[in-house]
């Protein structure tokens, strides 16, 4: 099992994970961070509020950032 690291960059304020999560690979850490951005985008368009971009990059335990998944929405009216 290896560490992964997942920090969520949202308005300009930043939420790291410290602690770390462990999984078997890195396709397993990216299958989890893809579940958490899905979950982050049904509650910005449950709530159909406008929300600045946000994203979740992914690092190895050496900080080598490994996936990044990013989001915008925007209501134009």
């Amino acid at each position: 099992m290896s560490q992964y690291f997942f920090h969520i960059l949202q308005d300009g304020h930043s939420t790291d994970y410290s602690e770390g999560l462990q999984f078997p690979d890195k396709e397993a850490a990216r299958k989890e961070a893809a579940g958490i951005c899905a979950d982050m985008m049904r509650g910005v368009i449950a709530e159909s509020a406008d929300q600045p971009e946000w994203r979740l990059d992914v690092t190895d335990a050496a900080e080598k950032l490994l996936f990044r998944f990013s989001f915008v929405a925007e209501t134009f009216e």
